[in-house]
Order: C-alpha cells, then structure tokens, then sequence
C-alpha cells in the first residue's frame, strides 16, 4: 500500500506538511480489483479525513450542499447542529465536500440482523453507483498537508482516464499520456489576508498551469503554500513576511508563481516553518545542495550568522563540517531545521543527523540553550544508534520537538520540547536526549505537529497519537492530553496511509479501496482454517462460527468473504467513533492491573478532586474519566509506592471497578449495534447464562431483572438501555452475593 525506494521516503516537517517522492505509477489507483466479480460493486472511499480545530474550516465543515438538492428535514437538522455545537472536531471525519456524490448520513441500524442490515448497505451501495457511473470522474486524495490554519489535498482521478498530449499519431488522432488527472484544494484561512476574511470553509481548487507537469509534494506551511512539480519546478504563494516565499521580497501574493532564483535547479523537497523555508536540491553532484531563505533571527538559515531576514535563497554550505556525504531529507520546526545526511566511510555508510536553529527547548540536542547558526551533528543521537545497532529511516520536525524513525524495529525516537507530552516519555518536561518513544514498535511512519505527534503501525489499522489535545487534534474523541502513545480506535477498520499534523488539527489519508471480509486482518486466520478443511466441511464451519461468536466477530461473514466489510470509514459522511475506553483505562487501575501498562511505572499521574460534596487527595486516570469527568480536578506527578491507592475505589463508591459480572457484562455490550457500554432486553438472559453457569437460570429470574432494570420490557426489545452498575447491584441483591474487595 505505500511503496517507496529506501532513497524517495515520505517525510513532514513542522506542521506535518507532508510529500512523498514517489511516482503515480508505484500506487495502482484503479477502482477495481482482479477479484471482484461482477455482482460485487465497488465504490471507491472517501479517504481524507480531518480532526482537531475547525476554525477558518482549516477541516471542512458540513454543509447542506454536501447532500444535493432534495435534502430532508431531519438531515438539514442535523446539519445545523453539527455546525452550530462546537468548532472542535473530536473524531475523524470524512471531508464530505471532496464526494464525487452526496451520500446522506447513515442511521445506526438497531435491531437489524446482520444478514439483512448487510443486504440493505450492499444495495445502498448499488444504487450510488449507478447514480454516479456517468457523472464527473472520481478523485480520490494522495497526499495532504496540514499548515497552521489551512489544508493542502491533493486529489487524483482514479479512473482509466488519461489526458490529452496535444500531438496526434499517423492516424490524426491524439495521443493521450498514461498520467491521471490531479487537482490541488485549499481548505482555511485566507492565504493573503490572514486575520480580515473567513476562511474558506469548502475545497477551493487551486489553479496552477502544470504545462505537461504535475505536483509531486505538496506543503502547507504558516499562511504559504509551497507545490513541488515532478520536474522539480516550486511554486509559492500566500503570506510573504520575512520573505518566506522566495520570491526575493516580503509582499504577499494569492496566486501561485514560481520560484525564479532555483529555476536552473531541480527542487527535491521542501519544508517551512514558522517564517523560513528550506529546500533540498539537485545540483547535479552527488551530495545535493540545500538553499534557505526567510527569518534568521535564530540562526535557522544555518549560512553561519544571524539576521533578521534574508529575501533570496542561498545554499547552506557543508562542507565545513563534513565530506563524502549525500543530502538525504529535511524538515523544518518552528525556528530550527533538521537534515538527514548519508555518510561514507571506510567502514561502511550510516545516516547521522545535522540540526540548526532555535535550541531553547532542546530540539537540536546540543545540551545547552544557545542557538546555532551552522549545521552540527547530533552527538547523541549518533551515539544512540550505534550503541544499539539502529539506524535512521525518517526524521520529522515539530514545533520545537524533533522525531526520528528507525530501520528495522520501527521504533520512534524523540526529544526536544515535552510540556504537553509530545515526546511520549510519560514525562511534562523538555529533554534534550534523544529517547526511545515508551511502547511504541512496528512503526512505518511518523508525523510531528506544534505540539503533538502521531504515528502509523505496521498493520496500517494501528494509529498512535501522543501530546497536546487541547483541540481534538489527536482524534481521540475527547481533550485530554497523552503522556504516552495511544491507539487511536477510530482507525480500527481503515488502512491508514500518511498522516498530516498541523498546529490544532490533523489530516488522515486512508486506502480508497474499501477492504472485503477475507482481507480483514482479524477474520484470516478462520478463512485460512476453512480453507484448508475444505469450503463444504460444515462440522468445521459450524465450530469457526461459535469461536468467532464467542470472540465477538461476525460469523456470517465466512459464507460471504468477498463482501464489503460495511462501517468502514469514508463510506459515508459521519465521523469515526472510537472505542469508549482507552486500552488499560476501561476499569479503575487498582482494581484491574496490567503489568504491561507503563502508565503505573516510575512515575504515574494521577489528580485531586475537590469540591463541596468530594475530597479525594488521589485519583487514577481511569477513575478521572469515567467518575469524576464532572468535577474539576488537578493532575499532579508522583513516585507510585505498594502502599498508594486509588481514594475513588476505597470510597465505595467507583462507577468502573472491575468484577467478573462488570467484565461478562461488558463482552455482552460491547456486540450491541449501538456502541454505548450498554445493553437490551433482549441480551439479558443469555448474560444471565453466563453467570450462572452451569446452573439453569429460570424465567422468573428474567422477568425480575426485566422489571427492575427496563421498566418491565419484553425480551424482544433492544431498549431501554440497561447500564452496567445497576445491573450488577441488582444481581449481588437477587442471587445474594456480597461484594468483595478485588
């Protein structure tokens, strides 16, 4: 799904302005698949999503052009409550404006059997089709960036449509070129007039003549936009102070122009930050050359001296400091830069990675605070990687922290600023040390924002954010910062390709391709079990199916592996809810312990409540977020000893203590089609079979829960919702169990 050369690698700079080197030709974008059959319509997803602050609609927002022209009341109601709640986007959600067709927001299906509730999706899905097969063609999104407050998404035509050469063959007629169509869109504020005029809360394409040339990166940096052809022409528009554009003055511009001082130069990359700008070249040597342009006040143009600004590009020189060396990457933070160099040596080759610029958080990893004007090597990450046989395959700069990316293991090493737990050490504070990211492997790439920081897992599926959340910028569904790296539940069934992080939001590009139920990495290993028993083998069918039951996976899905798995993110316009829990934040944390939880080693955070009804002097983060969400509580570090409790729990009165009912009754709530740590009816007596097994449980014990707990509702019904403390007061009470400590 992402295939690169070990030289052409994805990288992002301070905002997580991303590019990939790659070719169009190293991604197949074509809708269909080999083993599609003819009855199984495929429509492609919509796989940007965007999450954080929606301010200047750096995300989009929804709007009631988004579902045509016939749009019913309840859904315009909804579209005016989403647009009017809050300017906060917790969850991902797909940017609906980029649609080739509206598509209304789906209704949750309660009560539906799953056999049924998959036929009405696949014929939903029949019909778009054909309401679309003859319309305009279908783009869907390759690269993306995220500025400061405005998005950069590039999309292209995943159709076999190819465009006109303008030369004619022996016949007369025109030759057309195997390049797709692309169009480049801006999402936010106002490029030129940055605090006068709304932003632009829909796409807005971006008109630039490409001339037989297409963009290969794209970059969004603070109010500038920065495109880099695939013949390595740049063009820059948008705030010009400090003469961050290149253009050789400071005046702003709203159209795209091209970057006259490097036009005998093929640009490879490009990064900016805060008001500087930094390109790596081919200059036709073997080492590269990088050029920098705009402020200088720290020293991040790295020519050796500090200025307030310098309007035209100059090449930082090298050479000083190091020989037999190959330009690899850059990426710029706010007032620091970072480069990835190849060394050669008699022993061999090895990366090594030079910073400059702004040191007053520890970004450049010299040790002290004073900046520096020149390229130096870092010490101490090249030290670090030696001592343990590592090497670098990615180097991303954030606001002021830094991330770096290992061959191999995957792991993720950072340092730099940490205040809000940007470096995912379970720490508030800077460190100029480089360090290993806590629990965090199997890493394929790596993305840096002002002042938090994501990653994708090896399986795609697993996203991992870290650090400030003031915004929702991590997409975890809430505001809470994360000291460490935590799996972002919302990607659960998404193959996740790049990552953009900006200053208060984040973009996502995820496959477009939506995945069938024998690709989905949970139910192979029983397609593979099958298979080899033999498809007509219905004594193992049988057994594959209570083992998928009882694990909370669907079982029908094995008589219909080439069905689309239904829910996936993109197929319709709501946004991707997480999980309700955090994984080992579910139960309170002294009464279900992990071992492998890294939240209670050396030094833990927990919070004091108090308030008129409540005084706890220590609360666990599990206890905070699921009992005292309510009150106001102050977090506070300390050195975790065997005799430090949870005051919530002692209390008798903790809403999430874990039990064996709490834990039998949340396998139960967590198959509901509503998502929501509750049950029905209609669930209740085979929850009750489990509890009390292996004896009988009569119908007047059901009728009595019924009574107590759902107002007396029939076992057919799938409301109200019963939640799980009074179910387990009113089972301790009816079977007479006392409650005793965990």
């Amino acid at each position: 799904l992402m295939t690169s050369n070990k030289d052409d690698v994805v990288v992002s700079d301070s905002d997580g302005h991303s590019y990939d080197s790659s070719e169009d030709d190293d991604i197949k974008w074509n809708i269909s698949n080999e083993t599609e059959t003819a009855d199984t319509p495929v429509l492609p997803l919509l796989n940007v999503l965007s999450f954080g602050w929606m301010e200047d609609g750096r995300c989009s927002v929804y709007t009631k052009k988004n579902f045509g022209s016939k749009i019913s009341s309840d859904i315009s109601a909804q579209v005016d409550t989403l647009n009017q709640t809050s300017k906060i986007q917790l969850c991902p959600r797909p940017i609906a404006s980029l649609r080739a067709a509206p598509i209304p927001i789906a209704k949750p299906s309660v009560g539906i059997s799953p056999n049924n509730n998959r036929k009405s999706k696949k014929l939903m899905v029949e019909n778009k089709i054909k309401q679309i097969s003859n319309s305009k063609p279908l783009f869907v999104c390759k690269h993306v960036s995220a500025g400061s407050r405005h998005s950069l998404i590039l999309m292209v035509d995943c159709q076999h449509q190819r465009i006109p050469t303008g030369q004619y063959d022996e016949n007369g007629d025109i030759i057309p070129t195997s390049k797709r169509a692309k169009k480049l869109y801006l999402l936010g504020l106002n490029q030129v007039s940055l605090c006068e005029e709304p932003g632009y809360t829909e796409p807005v394409e971006v008109d630039i003549n490409w001339s037989q040339d297409s963009p290969r990166q794209i970059c969004a940096g603070h109010g500038n936009s920065f495109v880099v052809t695939k013949k390595g022409i740049l063009y820059s528009w948008g705030h010009g102070n400090f003469g961050v554009l290149g253009h050789g003055y400071c005046e702003s511009i709203d159209i795209p122009r091209r970057v006259r001082a490097l036009e005998m130069l093929k640009v490879k990359q490009i990064s900016t930050g805060a008001a500087h700008t930094v390109a790596l070249v081919d200059d036709g040597s073997p080492a590269r050359a990088l050029f920098s342009w705009g402020r200088n006040h720290k020293g991040q143009l790295g020519r050796g001296f500090e200025s307030v600004m310098e309007l035209n590009p100059l090449q930082i020189d090298f050479a000083q400091r190091v020989t037999n060396f190959t330009l690899k990457q850059i990426s710029c933070g706010q007032h620091h830069c970072i480069a990835l160099l190849r060394l050669t040596t008699a022993k061999g080759t090895h990366n090594v990675l030079y910073a400059w610029g702004d040191e007053s958080r520890g970004q450049l990893g010299s040790g002290d605070a004073s900046s520096r004007s020149r390229p130096q090597e870092n010490r101490w990450l090249t030290k670090f990687t030696k001592s343990n046989k590592m090497s670098i395959k990615k180097i991303v700069a954030g606001g002021y922290h830094n991330l770096v990316l290992m061959k191999g293991s995957g792991q993720v090493v950072a340092w730099g600023a940490g205040d809000y737990g940007q470096l995912g050490s379970g720490y508030q504070w800077d460190d100029s040390t480089p360090r290993l990211v806590v629990n965090l492997n199997a890493i394929v790439d790596i993305s840096a924002g002002l002042r938090h920081s994501m990653a994708i897992g090896a399986s795609l599926s697993d996203v991992y954010a870290w650090g400030y959340n003031g915004y929702g910028e991590l997409g975890l569904g809430d505001l809470d910062i994360r000291l460490g790296a935590t799996k972002v539940s919302a990607f659960r069934n998404s193959r996740v390709l790049s990552l953009s992080c900006g200053e208060r939001h984040s973009l996502a590009v995820t496959s477009h391709k939506p995945f069938k139920y024998k690709e989905d990495a949970n139910l192979k290993p029983y397609f593979k079990i099958l298979q080899s028993g033999g498809e007509n083998n219905q004594a193992l069918l049988r057994k594959l199916k209570w083992t998928m039951a009882k694990k909370g996976l669907d079982s029908t899905a094995l008589e219909v592996p080439n069905d689309i798995v239904p829910d996936q993110p993109g197929s319709c316009d709501e946004e991707v809810k997480n999980l309700l829990f955090d994984k080992g934040l579910r139960y309170c944390m002294d009464t279900f312990i992990d071992p492998m939880d890294w939240r209670r080693k050396g030094l833990e955070t927990c919070y004091e409540c108090s308030s008129k009804e409540i005084h706890y002097k220590s609360v666990c983060l599990s206890c905070a977020r699921n009992c005292l969400f309510m009150f106001k509580l102050r977090p506070y570090i300390r050195s975790r000893s065997s005799t430090d409790q949870c005051d919530c729990h002692t209390s008798g009165k903790c809403l999430c203590k874990w039990s064996t009912i709490r834990d039998a009754f949340d396998r139960f709530a967590d198959k509901e089609p509503m998502v929501d740590g509750c049950i029905g009816p209609n669930v209740v007596r085979a929850l009750l079979r489990m509890l009390r097994a292996p004896y009988a449980v009569e119908s007047a014990d059901v009728d009595d829960a019924l009574l107590t707990l759902a107002e007396g509702r029939d076992e057919h019904y799938t409301s109200p919702r019963i939640k799980a403390v009074p179910f387990e007061k009113w089972y301790r009470k009816f079977y007479g169990q006392e409650e005793h400590p965990t």
